[in-house]
């Protein structure tokens, strides 16, 4: 899950954030 490759705890991030920092690393458009 994204919470792992991001070292997240995998206890439920709110999918908004999770999206936030994929587009901070350049995951995302």
């Amino acid at each position: 899950e994204f919470q792992s490759l991001f070292g997240l705890p995998e206890t439920g991030e709110p999918d908004e954030i999770v999206y936030v920092k994929m587009r901070e690393i350049g995951l995302t458009n």
